[in-house]
Order: structure tokens, then C-alpha cells, then sequence
């Protein structure tokens, strides 16, 4: 659509000159019984070339309106394959990536593929950039929904993201770095959460208080044989570490 809307642009810029010359003949009263220019176009109306501009402009409007729909598209399908449908339980003990994650990595390969050969690569990269943020947010988000997680469900979680990662740096030619912050999410399920809070106390809070409210939580309901009264304490710690370094990320 772009390229039929750049064509058109050009007809009408010819249109444009053959008007022009034809006014210039008129002008200088010279005298003409041929009714198209040099290059074989009829003379039109001023309204036609005006007309023929806004559908150009029309045409570019779509295709940019095409352009956005993909770039929502291929957010959608992360929303669609990586949102948990109600809560779960994360303690498998299988080697592999979740089938919804391998799925979401062909698609979106198969999206990049299709677009390699009918997009220009500044209009691909609109379509991808920032989608490994997006993934980010998503899997971290998506502790909140789990019952519980394991050494297991912590590895599993861990090849989801590496396997986003390899797909997305295969379309972007760019590691993910916010994947790798995702991962280091993760890893704070190995700890317990007096652990969690010693290294916010020492090195500073890496993530958003929400974020480290559900991995104590999730911590927590892993942890059945825990003091019930236990996860207040933590979280009002968190809270208290929290204000006094005045950052929330």
C-alpha cells in the first residue's frame, strides 16, 4: 500500500507538470491543438489531481494503520500464550520450555519470517522493539497467579525466558537485556525471604516493591509449614527497607 500510494504520488506530480505547461502555453498564447504533454498524459481537471492526493494520502495512512496493527499483534500473541488462565501449580519436573512458550517462540519467528520479505527492516524493528520488555513484565507478573513453585518450576521458569531470549535475539539481532532482568527475578525464589530483604537492605532494590510483595508471597504459599504470621513481618520489613533508601524501581 505504501508503494501503490508513493506511485500515485508520482502520476500526480506528472499531472501537476502537465497542467503547468499547458498554463504556460496558455499564458504566453501559444498555440496548441494536442491534449496530452510530451509524455503521452492527458490534460485533467485541477479537481482529479486534487483527488488523486488524498487517496495517496489515504493509502499511506493505511499502510501506517497496518504497520501499528502489527506491532499490536505480535503483543497480543504474548499476552494470549504467556498469561496463566487462573492459578497453577509450577513443581514439574519436566526438561522443557512450557509448550505455550515454545508455541509463542514460533510465531513469532513465523511473523519475522513473513515480514523479512515484504517490510523494510526500520519498519520490522518497529514491530519488535520493545517486546522483550513486554515478555519481561508478563513472566514476572505471572508469579502472582502460581499456587506454588519448586527448584523444578524455578528451572522451568528460567529456560521460558531463555528460550524468549534466543528468539527474540534471533529476530532483533539484539540481546534482550530486560529478559535477563526477568531471570534475575527468578532466581530470588532460591532464597528464603530474610535473604531477599538483606540484599535489598545491602545492595538496594532491584525490582518494584509490588514485585518483590508477590515472590514473598509466592515464597510463602510454597512454604505451607511457615509461620501464617510470617509473610506480615516480611512485607512490613520490605515496606520499612524501602522507605528509608526512598526507592521504588
Amino acid at each position: 500500500m505504501e508503494w501503490f500510494s508513493w506511485r500515485i504520488v508520482q502520476f500526480t506530480s506528472q499531472l501537476q507538470r502537465t497542467r503547468s505547461s499547458q498554463q504556460h502555453q496558455s499564458s504566453g498564447n501559444i498555440p496548441s491543438i494536442s491534449v496530452t504533454n510530451a509524455d503521452g498524459i492527458p490534460a485533467v481537471p485541477e479537481g482529479t489531481v486534487i483527488a488523486l492526493e488524498n487517496l495517496a494520502h489515504e493509502f499511506e495512512e493505511l499502510a501506517n494503520t497496518c504497520l501499528l496493527v502489527l506491532h499490536l499483534e505480535v503483543r497480543v500473541q504474548c499476552f494470549y500464550y504467556l498469561l496463566p488462565r487462573g492459578s497453577s501449580r509450577f513443581n514439574t519436573n519436566s526438561q522443557d520450555p512450557d509448550p505455550k512458550v515454545m508455541e509463542l517462540s514460533r510465531v513469532l519467528t513465523s511473523i519475522d519470517e513473513a515480514m523479512t520479505s515484504s517490510l523494510q527492516p526500520r519498519k520490522s524493528k518497529y514491530v519488535f522493539e520493545g517486546l522483550g520488555h513486554l515478555i519481561a513484565k508478563i513472566l514476572m507478573s505471572s508469579s502472582q497467579f502460581l499456587d506454588t513453585i519448586d527448584e523444578s518450576g524455578i528451572h522451568r521458569m528460567c529456560r521460558n525466558i531463555f528460550t524468549m531470549q534466543q528468539t527474540l535475539t534471533n529476530i532483533t539481532m539484539a540481546r534482550e537485556v530486560a529478559l535477563d532482568h526477568a531471570n534475575h527475578y527468578f532466581q530470588l525464589f532460591y532464597l528464603t525471604p530474610e535473604d531477599i530483604l538483606n540484599r535489598v537492605l545491602e545492595t538496594g532494590p532491584e525490582f518494584s516493591e509490588l514485585e518483590y510483595m508477590n515472590a514473598f508471597q509466592l515464597i510463602h504459599r510454597s512454604q505451607p509449614q511457615t509461620d501464617p504470621s510470617a509473610i506480615q513481618r516480611h512485607l512490613q520489613r520490605l515496606s520499612d527497607i524501602l522507605g528509608e533508601v526512598g526507592v521504588t524501581v
